[in-house]
């Protein structure tokens, strides 16, 4: 039996890349992936594309994007890609979901990010739960007053990719179809007033 996953880079050059996978107990996967030592090999293959077109710096003016656990990592390829660019003007909102605190993936790699472009990036963090008295992010179920709150209103300046588990896309963004394609806009975007040509979900 072969089981696949797909896996965004979150870093790349021409000759490695580097992957971020979350280990899950009951992950396949993941639990086959942290059994293996350095020097072990694995087989890839690749490269697949889950956007409509390759990125092209200053392709929008703002930038909305919404991640859900592991759906940061194609998100943070973007986001280094269009800060690292001194020409592409495009400035960019992420609203990043988790259960926990705990769970956040590259927060620290994020903040950091927010400090050095204040002026092209923005980050809000969304946790399920937390009984810490110093958080400052939102708590609760994603919903239309932390997007509003998050990224910019609906115009044709702004596009919103969705990205993360199938449960929280199609919360957010409504499901896609049995075949994978895109499907209505549902859920927190439509009730937000965004229009389905503005929206994409990976």
């Amino acid at each position: 039996m072969q089981i696949a996953r797909m896996y965004s880079p979150i870093t790349y050059t021409k000759y490695s890349f580097d992957v971020l996978v979350k280990k899950y107990p009951d992950g396949f996967l993941s639990n086959f992936l942290f059994s293996k030592k350095p020097g072990d090999k694995v087989e890839i293959r690749g490269v697949f594309s889950t956007l409509p077109t390759d990125y092209q710096k200053n392709q929008v003016k703002n930038l909305g994007l919404i991640a859900g656990g592991t759906g940061i990592t194609p998100f943070y390829q973007i986001i280094k890609k269009v800060l690292g660019d001194e020409e592409d003007t495009t400035k960019v909102w992420l609203l990043y979901a988790n259960k926990s605190e705990e769970d956040i993936l590259l927060k620290r790699e994020l903040d950091l990010l927010a400090l050095a472009y204040p002026d092209k990036f923005s980050v809000k963090y969304v946790v399920d739960r937390t009984d810490s008295k110093d958080w400052k992010g939102f708590k609760g179920y994603m919903n239309e007053k932390m997007v509003k709150e998050s990224i910019p209103a609906p115009n044709e300046d702004v596009t919103v990719l969705v990205c993360g588990p199938d449960q929280m896309i199609a919360h957010v963004a409504g499901k896609k179809t049995e075949e994978y394609e895109q499907g209505r806009l549902e859920g927190v975007l439509k009730r937000a007033g965004f229009n389905e040509r503005k929206v994409w979900k990976l």
